[in-house]
């Protein structure tokens, strides 16, 4: 009776195991990605390397947020997130949060008795559910998130610097650093925008007024193969914003770090659809409160790991 016992979790296990295999199998991976095994997202490894981080541009003789340009260099190689985070990605995210579970959860003392009125409060701190372009929905009675159909593989969006950054802790992930960002986006030779200095109106999904779903315009891609940087929805990075920091920033690594909680303006990254070329360029920089919901605003990971060739 024990030995039918174990070959049955044997072949249920083979069976899953079977499954998991054949759906990576339709992925096809280049080189220097992989899929996250914390939240099933595509990765694009960044090397170690220098950049000129910021730019001088005349066009811009008011604006100092991107000034001076410096060299800086990444002494590590991170795993970044190949596209924006999904409806159906942060929806899971959400759930966990409905069961009481992962570390937000427990720091906000949340569980799945909560009272209506504090789980729309604890969402509301999130992810802007009422907003026309959000495509989550709440219900409260089932204590459960739905996608709404077709708006699986769209960002999700607008969600605040708080839920970026409790998604990616949740995941065992982390939000990227600006400078992590801008190196993923413009690469070693400092492009304007991440397919190269000259804009392409319809290669990313700007001013059009409309979300696309992610990898939807294969042209705006980085030179490691990140997609989405130039457009679709601008994205939270981690730092804190501070418009003098270029300035005296260190070279290796920088990180205008805050305390999580911090009552501080964070820096926002990249184009998207709800804006103009001007904020696609891959040195643009953009920031507000990490409680507000801005319109267009999404979010994508990174996460350490070993090069390719050592897996």
């Amino acid at each position: 009776m024990m030995l039918k016992k174990i070959m049955f979790y044997k072949t249920i296990i083979l069976i899953f195991l079977f499954t998991v295999n054949a759906g990576l199998a339709q992925v096809k991976l280049a080189p220097n990605e992989r899929i996250s095994a914390k939240d099933g997202a595509i990765q694009v490894y960044i090397p170690p390397g220098e950049y000129i981080m910021g730019v001088d541009d005349p066009e811009m003789p008011y604006e100092d947020a991107e000034r001076p340009p410096h060299p800086v260099k990444i002494t590590k190689g991170f795993w970044m997130d190949k596209y924006e985070i999904t409806n159906e990605q942060f929806a899971g995210f959400l759930d966990k949060l409905l069961a009481g579970q992962g570390p937000a959860a427990k720091m906000h003392k949340f569980s799945k008795d909560c009272k209506p009125e504090q789980v729309y409060s604890m969402f509301r701190g999130r992810v802007d559910l009422e907003h026309p372009f959000c495509g989550l929905e709440l219900d409260i009675d089932r204590r459960v998130v739905r996608v709404k159909p077709g708006w699986e593989k769209l960002p999700v969006m607008p969600v605040t610097w708080t839920g970026a950054n409790e998604y990616c802790t949740t995941m065992g992930k982390r939000l990227p650093t600006e400078a992590q960002w801008e190196y993923a986006g413009r690469g070693a030779d400092g492009r304007k925008y991440p397919w190269g200095n000259k804009w392409r109106r319809t290669w990313a999904n700007v001013a059009t007024g409309k979300l696309a779903k992610i990898g939807s315009y294969p042209k705006d891609v980085s030179p490691f193969g990140v997609m989405d940087m130039a457009g679709n929805v601008r994205e939270w990075v981690y730092d804190k914003f501070d418009l003098k920091y270029y300035s005296e920033s260190p070279r290796e690594n920088p990180a205008n770090y805050a305390g999580a909680f911090a009552y501080v303006k964070r820096v926002i990254r990249g184009g998207g659809f709800a804006f103009t070329e001007w904020d696609s360029r891959t040195t643009s920089r953009g920031n507000r409160r990490y409680t507000s919901h801005p319109v267009g605003t999404g979010f994508r990971c990174v996460e350490s790991g070993p090069p390719p060739s050592e897996k």
